[in-house]
């Protein structure tokens, strides 16, 4: 009885095989048979689901079928495009160098070149990326091909703040910069035209960090904090600097930020802004990262106290204390919290989320459960 089931699955083997065998090349030869623009669409649909090697196949079919067609030459670059998935990267270039050589002038060319760049720099061989770059450059200067390769070799000389360098490819380009890059060209001609002027830099670091780009705008806070022209706004730098470190997490960065936010507040009194603000941020590190809102309340209460009445940083940290407390279910502080805010801010219980926690904490002193 084994042995006739071990037969059976043999003979279904088989006929499996022999199913593929016959109708595969029918399969296939339906797909040759059709116009060369359906072919197309069909071999690019094989390269977004990584069926590679069919459309290579399919490719190669419509070629041989017709080398005069419209669709050649896109045909030879999706060829290159599969053999290059397929890790056949000597062949790829070959194809790449083909379409380049014998359709000079032609978007395709121009793409090919670029394909060849992406391919020696995934080789590892920098020296014949730059040499295609240039060539690239130097017979396709207008093409979208030549603005996408030398854009992302800015970017990436911007990334290594390498802003000499990076401007020079920047500048020419200029008028055809997306907003992040032509953001990146003023930061590269501030630094290489200006010798750094700190003066013009500040306002793009304040950018960088409004944008959410805090790693953009670290790299400046940096740079700044070595100017001796900055000294009256090293509370500003420090403050917002450390915002940056603080917000690429880990506990290193988390206890640097903590010191820089200290040493502001060292330096500095209640009235200036930096010093409210690096008050603040202790708050949010507190009631964040450490897990202790405990010592977020206890911070509010100090502000509170040191900030002059009317102010936003007094009311910023009145209705923080009353939030916390009313988050963690402490019912009557959190009232008396309220009255307090109340008191220096009448108008504020009229505010929807003032109104939504102070419910919350009256509900829940009188029940013990409060709001869900």
């Amino acid at each position: 009885m084994r042995s006739r089931g071990i037969q059976s699955r043999i003979l279904g083997a088989a006929l499996l095989i022999c199913f593929w065998a016959f109708f595969s090349p029918t399969l296939r030869s339906a797909e040759s048979n059709a116009s060369p623009a359906v072919i197309l669409q069909t071999a690019k649909k094989h390269l977004q689901a990584n069926r590679d090697a069919e459309a290579e196949a399919l490719l190669k079919d419509l070629l041989r079928s017709d080398t005069q067609a419209t669709t050649a030459t896109e045909a030879r670059f999706l060829i290159g495009h599969a053999q290059a998935k397929q890790k056949r990267v000597d062949e790829a270039l070959r194809t790449f160098s083909g379409i380049a050589t014998s359709y000079p002038g032609t978007n395709w060319a121009a793409m090919a070149l670029e394909q060849s760049i992406e391919l020696y720099e995934i080789r590892r061989n920098p020296t014949s990326a730059q040499k295609i770059r240039e060539e690239l450059l130097k017979r396709y200067p207008g093409n979208a091909a030549t603005a996408r390769t030398w854009l992302a070799t800015a970017d990436r000389l911007f990334a290594e703040e390498k802003f000499s360098a990076a401007y020079a490819i920047y500048q020419p380009m200029a008028s055809q910069l997306p907003p992040a890059a032509a953001f990146r060209l003023a930061v590269a001609k501030a630094i290489t035209e200006t010798h750094g002027d700190p003066a013009k830099l500040l306002p793009l670091a304040n950018r960088a960090l409004d944008q959410n780009n805090p790693h953009l705008a670290r790299a400046l806070y940096e740079r700044l904090l070595k100017s001796t022209k900055m000294v009256p706004d090293f509370p500003q730098i420090e403050t917002k600097l450390a915002w940056c470190i603080y917000l690429q997490g880990g506990e290193e960065n988390l206890r640097r930020a903590e010191r820089m936010w200290r040493g502001v507040i060292s330096r500095t009194k209640p009235v200036d802004p930096w010093y409210a603000e690096s008050r603040w941020h202790l708050v949010q590190l507190a009631a964040g990262p450490e897990g202790n809102w405990s010592k977020a309340v206890t911070l509010c209460q100090e502000i509170a106290k040191e900030q002059a009445p009317g102010t936003f940083a007094q009311e910023q940290a009145l209705f923080a204390r009353a939030w916390l407390l009313t988050m963690h279910k402490q019912w009557k502080p959190a009232l008396a919290a309220f009255e307090e805010l109340a008191k220096a801010y009448p108008d504020k219980l009229l505010h929807p989320p003032v109104m939504r926690y102070r419910e919350l904490a009256l509900q829940g002193a009188q029940t013990g459960k409060g709001m869900p």
